[in-house]
């Protein structure tokens, strides 16, 4: 392809001092292997660019596959040394981890009264002293409520 000397294209490779017929980057097996590995080892990806002499927008766009993969690979690797753990091992510390990540699994706090709840007053009945027909009422009533709203209580 022809073009005038002064247009755009043929400028645009003169000021880059590159052929005009600059072929494109073709990454290599050992390239390949080389980005997949270092992604796996946990090296970020702005040094993997530095290393391969690119910046990290290209590194991205010619070895996106291979950075999937480091990361699909060490995540699948890690969960499979988890489940180990959890079901062979019988590790409750990795059962926990396990039952909150994957299981939304959570620990409550243990809520702590606040000074007015220490110092009220707590009634206590003494239900020994009721007649059989009374105990029969109230068993009633709390059949009833627990009925109608799930025994759920209200504070």
């Amino acid at each position: 392809m022809t073009e005038k000397v002064g247009s755009w294209r043929a400028n645009h490779w003169r000021r880059r001092n590159l052929p005009e017929t600059a072929t494109a980057y073709e990454p290599s097996e050992d390239e390949r292997i080389l980005v997949t590995c270092a992604s796996m080892n946990g090296v970020p990806i702005e040094n993997i660019a530095a290393i391969m002499g690119m910046d990290h927008v290209t590194l991205r766009k010619h070895y996106q596959f291979e950075l999937d993969y480091a990361t699909d690979d060490i995540v699948s690797r890690a969960t499979g040394i988890l489940y180990h753990k959890v079901f062979h091992e019988k590790d409750s510390k990795a059962l926990f981890f396990l039952l909150q990540t994957r299981g939304n699994f959570r620990v409550r706090e243990e809520r702590k009264p606040s000074e007015e709840q220490k110092d009220a007053v707590v009634e206590t009945f003494d239900f020994s002293d009721l007649t059989e027909e009374e105990r029969l009422a109230l068993r009633q009533i709390l059949s009833a409520r627990v009925q109608t709203d799930g025994g759920a209580t209200r504070h």
